[in-house]
């Protein structure tokens, strides 16, 4: 299954919530570049933070899932945060990290799939500003701890 039939399949998004290339990503999708200069390996996107809005309203949602083609030809799926990456909110993402994982896994098991199959860390932090956490700092700590990368203001796969 591609990340295209994923989306769609799953009920809480539906073929609406697609979205080819990194269109779903905004403004940001220019922060978000493969390493080969080959966008083509985006494969797709969706805005769950916009979509799933009116289903979790209160719940800490995490904002985009993305489609990229690997090496190999094989489809996995990343998951995007764009957060102001400052020390007092890294409990706040990894709360929303909690949220993600537990979501793919309850509501959509076709992207946990693709987010198992990928080979490089599947949840990264898009800082919205510059990133103010110490890499010596407790919260940095934190974020290794959780198998996590430290955040990117421009985020390379």
């Amino acid at each position: 299954m591609n990340f295209r039939e994923a989306v769609e399949g799953t009920p809480q998004l539906g073929p609406g919530a697609y979205r080819a290339g990194k269109q779903a990503l905004g403004k940001s999708s220019k922060r978000v570049q493969c390493g080969s200069k080959e966008d083509r390996r985006f494969t797709g996107s969706v805005n769950l933070e916009e979509i799933l809005n009116k289903i979790y309203p209160n719940d800490p949602r995490w904002d985009y899932g993305l489609g990229f083609r690997l090496d190999d030809g094989t489809e996995v799926a990343f998951w995007i945060e764009e957060h102001p990456a400052i020390t007092s909110e890294v409990k706040t993402f990894l709360a929303k990290l909690e949220w993600l994982k537990r979501w793919l896994q309850e509501n959509a098991q076709a992207l946990w799939q693709l987010t198992r199959r990928n080979p490089k860390q599947a949840y990264l932090w898009l800082a919205s500003k510059d990133v103010h956490i110490p890499k010596d700092s407790p919260q940095a700590r934190l974020l290794k701890q959780a198998g996590l990368d430290y955040p990117r203001e421009v985020i390379k796969l």
